[in-house]
C-alpha cells in the first residue's frame, strides 16, 4: 500500500490518533482505525439502503414492482359446507378491486388448514412497503372481501364454541339466573 490518503494523514493530526500502523509488509488498523472502518462500512450501508429506498419508491409510482412492495397475507374463514373454489375467486377479485393493492404481483390464496368451524383461506397481496399504507389497504381489502362475500352468498360463520355444562356448572349458572330473575 503506497502513501496514506491526504484525508486519513488530516484526519490522524485533527484527531491526535493513528488510524494505521505501518508493518514492513503493509499496514494494519489501530484499534481507533479498526472503529473508523466500521462506522464506515455503517454509513455506505445506509447510504445504499437509502438509494434503494428511494429508487423502488420511483419504481412503484411508475407502477412496477423493484422489490419494495410488502407482502400481506388475511385469514379468511370459509364455511365447510361452502362452494371453496367461488369462494376463493370472490376473495381474490375482491383484493384485485382496491386501490393501493399491487397488480404485479398478483394477489394469490390457497386454503392452508382446517379450523375449528371454518377452513381457512389464506388471501395474499402486495402494497407499497410503509406501514401505514399496509394497515390502510389491509382495512380496505378486509371490507371488500366481506361485502364481496355477502353479495355472492359466500358464508363467512363465526367460530362454533361448544360449551360443556357438568352438574356444578348448571347449578351456578342456574343460581345465577335465579339471582338476576329477582
Amino acid at each position: 500500500m503506497g502513501p496514506k490518503p491526504l484525508v486519513l494523514s488530516s484526519l490522524e493530526r485533527r484527531l491526535g490518533l493513528h488510524l494505521f500502523d505501518r508493518l514492513p509488509r503493509g499496514v494494519r488498523l489501530t484499534e481507533a482505525g479498526q472503529l473508523l472502518h466500521d462506522y464506515a462500512k455503517r454509513i455506505f450501508a445506509l447510504e445504499q439502503a437509502a438509494e434503494t429506498a428511494l429508487e423502488e419508491l420511483a419504481e412503484l409510482r411508475r407502477g412496477r414492482l423493484a422489490g419494495g412492495a410488502r407482502r400481506t397475507t388475511l385469514v379468511i374463514g370459509i364455511d365447510y359446507e361452502g362452494d371453496l373454489d367461488r369462494a376463493r375467486t370472490v376473495a381474490l377479485d375482491a383484493a384485485r378491486t382496491v386501490d393501493g393493492v399491487l397488480a404485479t404481483p398478483e394477489p394469490v390464496s390457497q386454503y392452508a388448514s382446517f379450523d375449528t368451524s371454518t377452513l381457512a383461506l389464506e388471501l395474499r397481496y402486495w402494497t407499497a412497503p410503509t406501514e401505514a399504507v399496509v394497515n390502510d389497504v389491509r382495512d380496505r381489502v378486509i371490507r371488500a372481501v366481506k361485502a364481496a362475500c355477502e353479495q355472492a352468498g359466500v358464508a363467512l360463520p363465526a367460530d362454533i364454541v361448544e360449551v360443556d355444562l357438568r352438574t356444578g356448572a348448571r347449578a351456578t349458572l342456574h343460581a345465577m339466573g335465579q339471582r338476576t330473575e329477582r
